[in-house]
């Protein structure tokens, strides 16, 4: 997203933090932007990966994570 804000080496993996369908108080739905949406992909992501593989090291899931990840232009320089 526009807004997003990155750290002082570089962006290792991103996900969508702009316009994220999430679950809200009384069962209800709604669209969602920031840091407090995208993060939790990636560690879903990686949780995915460890129920998997749960004889993994954290160093293989990074990678795991990393190695699948699709690249993109919008990131390069960051």
């Amino acid at each position: 997203a526009y807004f997003s804000n990155f750290g002082l080496s570089k962006v290792d993996i991103a996900s969508p933090g702009h316009a994220i369908f999430s679950s809200i108080l009384r069962d209800r739905f709604d669209s969602w932007d920031g840091t407090s949406m995208a993060t939790p992909q990636v560690a879903g992501a990686a949780a995915l990966i460890i129920s998997a593989r749960p004889n993994l090291t954290p160093y293989q899931v990074k990678e795991a994570l990393l190695s699948t990840a699709r690249r993109t232009r919008r990131l390069n320089g960051l």
